[in-house]
């Protein structure tokens, strides 16, 4: 199971990674609960360049940094609870200071606890199994090759999790075929900036060169973007939102940006057959995004399929700074 603690220091000698397994808070003796927490150092001075805590039952089983010392892979294993040998593995990105999510970002595939392997500076050597169906047994596995330099920046950014609805302040997801660069992040209410609970957000889309057009600029008040994924064909953004504590506390909210007409839009409850319940944000296809509904009527949590290509033109617009050309 997941060590107590791992320490690795990076090939060029100027970082050191400790991945600590720590106590859920409350239930300090059920180790089912516990979970890591993930501090880059640097070794001659002691001093914290990056600490981030995962929560919940989960802890590390292997770490790895990449030869030019730019990344560092973690395979984890949930510490136990409903899916003791679900697996997860994590990359943290010296080049940009964040931690960032590889399992299942691309062709719906989940790394396995085999081991981590390089060939280059920092391509990883991954081995994974298809997540085609519920038994893992039947699932071929296989290696993919990951080249962590150039694909880092379309891996979800994970955010610290001491509190399991904590939202980060700034996340930032490129397109896998970089055609487009997303970032959103808090925004204060300008009446009152020292209340978080007013806060709200801003989406901006640009295209990610240096000197790249601003394709959209969008901000929206007492809200806060909490999750956001690419669609695996580049044309959709999906985002969840959850309002702050102004005026409803907990209520979430779907957007889907269209690439074809560069149009924001927002996913009403009629679509989803009930309101959104969670951040999560899943792919199944090309197009198809899963979100997690209380379903109207029955209250019943469901996973609901969109396939956005056929709904996404019908799903109303929201007036932004910047529409494209």
């Amino acid at each position: 199971g997941p060590a107590a603690v791992i320490e690795k220091t990076s090939p060029d000698g100027t970082l050191k990674a400790v991945a600590l397994r720590t106590a859920y808070p409350g239930h300090p003796s059920n180790r089912d609960g516990d979970s890591f927490r993930l501090t880059i150092l640097s070794p001659d001075s002691g001093a914290t360049r990056y600490s981030i805590e995962l929560r919940p039952r989960r802890g590390v089983d292997q770490m790895r940094w990449s030869p030019d010392s730019k990344f560092l892979v973690l395979i984890t294993s949930s510490s136990g609870g409903h899916s003791p040998m679900n697996e997860a593995t994590f990359v943290y990105c010296r080049p940009d200071g964040s931690l960032r999510r590889l399992s299942n970002y691309r062709d719906d595939t989940s790394v396995t606890g085999s081991g981590i392997g390089f060939t280059g500076p920092n391509t990883a050597m991954l081995e994974v199994h298809e997540s085609s169906s519920d038994d893992e047994d039947s699932n071929p596995h296989h290696a993919i090759a990951v080249p962590l330099e150039q694909e880092f920046l379309a891996m979800p950014q994970e955010s610290s999790a001491s509190d399991p609805d904590e939202i980060p302040p700034v996340l930032t997801l490129a397109s896998r075929d970089r055609k487009w660069f997303a970032a959103a992040r808090c925004i204060p209410d300008e009446g009152s900036p020292w209340q978080t609970g007013l806060d709200g957000f801003r989406l901006v889309i640009r295209t990610p060169d240096r000197q790249g057009e601003e394709i959209l600029h969008y901000d929206s008040p007492r809200q806060r973007v909490a999750e956001m994924q690419w669609s695996p064909d580049n044309r959709y953004l999906v985002l969840t939102t959850r309002s702050a504590d102004g005026d409803a506390p907990g209520h979430w909210q779907a957007w889907v940006w269209r690439a074809d007409d560069r149009s924001l839009r927002t996913v009403p409850e009629s679509i989803l057959g009930g309101a959104l319940n969670h951040r999560a944000i899943y792919f199944s296809g090309p197009d198809t995004v899963n979100l997690y509904v209380i379903v109207t009527g029955s209250g019943e949590e469901h996973r609901q399929s969109m396939p956005l290509k056929l709904s996404a033109e019908n799903l109303p617009k929201v007036e932004t700074d910047k529409l494209g050309k």
